[in-house]
């Protein structure tokens, strides 16, 4: 009974036995890819989400600097329309970093070295996103206060006090990602 149940066994994993090395290879590739695509398309679904975001950001924010003084209200539309092209900017750059990385085509030191490229940019866009948005938010609580709102200022104050250290810690945790991918590239690069 025991030899005829090894016998059935075997036969029934002879046929995951007879695949080839470049079999595991093409199977595990189409796994990857089926990842990777599911990955990319919930990026691509957030950052159109965002781009709404910043197409609707005008329509809310453009109230808001009504009345005061001139200068103030100029310096205010003037981050706005820098805030919202610095934003569209950054997703068609990432859209286009994006392409780059297929695990099929390329090889999975290109792969990786794509998505450390994409990484970084999407860290750069968040520097320059956050800096315009801090300026942007700081200017309109500068604006309300000279229609003698201060609520604003105060709000525009917790959010500094609670915003820069939680950025600043996930800041540093993803450069760390990025750095220890990097460094495995580097590792894999160096002639041993």
């Amino acid at each position: 009974m025991e030899l005829e149940n090894l016998r059935d066994s075997w036969r029934a994993h002879s046929a995951c036995n007879e695949h080839t090395e470049a079999d595991w290879e093409r199977m595990t590739a189409r796994a990857a890819t089926g990842k990777m695509q599911n990955s990319a398309q919930r990026l691509l679904l957030r950052w159109r989400i965002v781009g709404i975001v910043a197409a609707m950001l005008p329509f809310q924010l453009l109230p808001q600097f009504r009345g005061g003084e001139a200068t103030i209200r100029y310096v205010g539309w003037i981050l706005l329309g820098l805030f919202v092209v610095a934003a569209f900017s950054r997703i068609c750059r990432l859209r286009g970093l994006l392409q780059e990385i297929d695990p099929v085509v390329g090889s999975l030191r290109e792969t990786c070295a794509a998505v450390v490229r994409l990484r970084r940019s999407f860290l750069h866009g968040v520097v320059i996103n956050v800096t315009l948005a801090v300026l942007l938010l700081g200017t309109l609580a500068l604006h309300q206060w000279t229609l003698n709102r201060t609520d604003w200022l105060y709000a525009f104050g917790i959010g500094l006090c609670v915003g820069i250290p939680l950025g600043i810690n996930l800041f540093y945790r993803t450069l760390q990602d990025i750095e220890v991918l990097a460094a495995a590239l580097r590792n894999v690069d160096e002639p041993r």
